[in-house]
């Protein structure tokens, strides 16, 4: 550094000249300045220098130099590669073609494909189609019967499916109706008709026919003290039937005036059966003046009509056999006028009617006294 005042070349750290003494602090300052345009200089070298290395080694990164290859070898469709560089040489190897057939079934597509050998690419293929079925004659492999419907079957013989169908079934095919047990009075019969087929049987009842009494006959007479009975055979089974027949009424006399009344006094009538004796009591009432005057007239003046008598014997017979009793022809009068000019002795054809429906005929005999207006009955006998 030169001093300004007297020329002397100084060093550059020297602050006074080394000559003259002179201050040189100017001269400081201007190296100070130049020295540190050096320095950013320096810096700026060394920063394009450190962005250079960078791009250096980021084209180095992205062109991987490969200095050792590591070849892999070539394929059907590519040459032969470095595996870290991936640098290729030569050419590829092409397929070596192969023709691999799959036949189609029934049940499975086939195909006809080209493939390679080596790496086993399938190169072309072409699919087809299913097989159609080749079945064999239906074979009944379950026979139908008359209630069970059955099946038969085909079969593919090539995959083996199976295909099976119902058969109907049949149905019965019966016989004719025939009797297989007889009706009988009390009991039902049945016809049977059999399935040709399967042999089972179908039944169908016949109605009991009931029993054939149709003509009852008297076993003992019904009187007045005992029940009578009826008796009917079955004309069909034999089986015998017993119904019993009412009582009869008392035979009795004709009342018999055993005590006369009087005036104040009562009297007595009685009357007996002549089949069982039984005796029949009743009271007379006691006159009056008014009676007595009143019998004289009517002693006088009433007399049995005979066609009232007839009714009166009818009615009584209808009490008697509420289901039945029809008078038919009079066989006779005992007496054509009535005794006394008031009872009348009848006899009478009859058809009687018992509880069970049945009929019988028979005669009946009957007494009839009183008046016109007031008729009595006195005795009634069914023979």
């Amino acid at each position: 550094m030169k001093c300004s005042k007297c020329g002397h070349d100084n060093k550059d750290n020297n602050i006074f000249c080394e000559m003259c003494g002179n201050e040189l602090t100017k001269a400081v300052k201007n190296n100070k300045v130049k020295h540190k345009g050096k320095r950013k200089t320096r810096k700026i070298i060394l920063l394009i220098i450190g962005i250079l290395l960078i791009a250096a080694i980021g084209i180095l990164i992205y062109i991987k130099p490969c200095f050792n290859h590591h070849w892999e070898d070539a394929t059907c469709t590519e040459p032969v590669r470095c595996s870290k560089c991936g640098r290729e040489e030569g050419k590829p190897l092409g397929h070596i073609k192969h023709l691999d057939i799959e036949e189609p079934t029934c049940t499975k597509e086939g195909y006809r494909a080209i493939r390679c050998e080596r790496c086993h690419v399938t190169i072309e293929k072409k699919d087809l189609q299913k097989k159609k079925h080749h079945y064999t004659e239906w074979v009944i492999n379950k026979r139908a019967t008359c209630e069970k419907k059955g099946s038969k079957v085909k079969t593919c013989i090539y995959c083996g499916k199976e295909i099976k169908k119902a058969i109907k079934k049949k149905g019965h095919k019966y016989s004719k109706w025939k009797i297989e047990k007889d009706a009988t009075c009390e009991e039902d019969g049945k016809y049977v008709k059999t399935c040709k087929r399967c042999k089972k049987k179908k039944y169908k009842k016949i109605s009991s026919t009931g029993h054939s009494c149709t003509e009852w006959i008297v076993k003992k007479q019904a009187t007045c003290a005992a029940e009578g009975l009826y008796e009917c055979t079955c004309s069909k089974c034999n089986k015998t039937f017993v119904e019993p027949i009412p009582k009869t009424a008392h035979n009795y006399s004709e009342w018999t005036r055993t005590i006369q009344p009087q005036l104040g006094v009562e009297g007595r009538d009685s009357r007996t059966c002549s089949v069982c004796g039984a005796r029949e009591d009743r009271a007379v009432p006691a006159l009056t003046q008014e009676d007595l005057d009143r019998q004289l007239e009517d002693q006088l003046n009433a007399i049995l009509n005979k066609y009232i008598a007839i009714k009166t014997m009818e009615n009584y017979g209808k009490t008697q056999y509420p289901a039945g009793f029809k008078m038919h022809t009079l066989i006779g009068v005992i007496a054509e006028k009535p005794e006394n000019g008031n009872t009348w002795f009848l006899k009478y054809e009859v058809t009687i009617k018992n509880l069970l429906g049945v009929k019988y005929d028979t005669v009946v005999e009957a007494s009839v006294t009183g008046t016109t207006e007031n008729p009595r009955l006195t005795y009634f006998y069914v023979y």
